[in-house]
């Protein structure tokens, strides 16, 4: 955490319009710094003089998966494509004569509570980046965003972040997660450009030997597509 406010103080001294933090455990893909540039210019159009936190220049799909948080959608949704197939099929038995004699009750009943039911599961079990990914290009991303590989904050936010990194220092939080809170408390808009700019490639986490692990898995798979 030190660290981290140290160098967002000084980097805001040297009067920079945007403030580039980037971990010594990255891979860049060619050509990245127009890119960041664009994508910045193109926030700043959306945004005006509204404030935001950052540009995420690295996220890992790993936490993108089905989150618990959300459990109330998803069963909204599956109870939706039920009811919309067995009406479906309800409806072409009572207009259909032709059809009506393929279209049992006992049919319905299959198709509604057993190949339904096992579609959505399978649709589950392959995974959201498989099934729903993130458009490319520019997007928010203020919720499941990690880690803190490459950030770029705007210059006005930088010392706002740095008192906010100093006031964390002796609590138990890493720099990732007191941003994301704090972006959290201020409703601060969070980009990222996909699929990322930067590609993690460290085996050992500063936090200690007890997060290398977790450090290996910290990955983007869609930066792997570039050419």
């Amino acid at each position: 955490m030190y660290d981290y406010e140290y160098l967002l103080k000084r980097c805001h001294t040297t009067g920079a319009k945007w403030v580039m933090l980037v971990e010594d455990d990255v891979l860049a893909k060619a050509g990245w710094f127009p890119k960041a540039i664009a994508a910045l210019e193109e926030i700043e159009a959306q945004m005006g003089e509204s404030k935001w936190l950052y540009l995420r220049l690295f996220y890992t799909e790993k936490l993108f998966g089905w989150n618990s948080e959300e459990w109330m959608q998803y069963l909204g949704w599956s109870i939706v494509a039920l009811l919309i197939t067995a009406t479906a099929l309800v409806g072409t038995r009572a207009c259909s004569r032709r059809l009506r004699k393929y279209m049992s009750h006992y049919t319905i009943a299959l198709v509604c509570f057993f190949c339904l039911p096992t579609t959505i599961v399978l649709y589950f079990m392959a995974g959201r980046v498989s099934m729903r990914p993130p458009s490319p290009g520019l997007q928010r991303m203020e919720r499941f965003g990690c880690c803190s590989q490459g950030l770029i904050f705007p210059r006005d936010i930088v010392p706002q972040a740095t008192e906010t990194v100093r006031h964390a220092t002796n609590q138990r939080y890493y720099v990732d997660m007191t941003l994301e809170r704090w972006g959290n408390a201020e409703r601060l808009p969070r980009f990222a450009l996909v699929p990322p700019l930067l590609q993690h490639v460290g085996s050992q986490s500063s936090k200690g030997h007890d997060f290398d692990e977790g450090a290996n898995s910290i990955w983007n798979f869609e930066f792997e597509n570039y050419t």
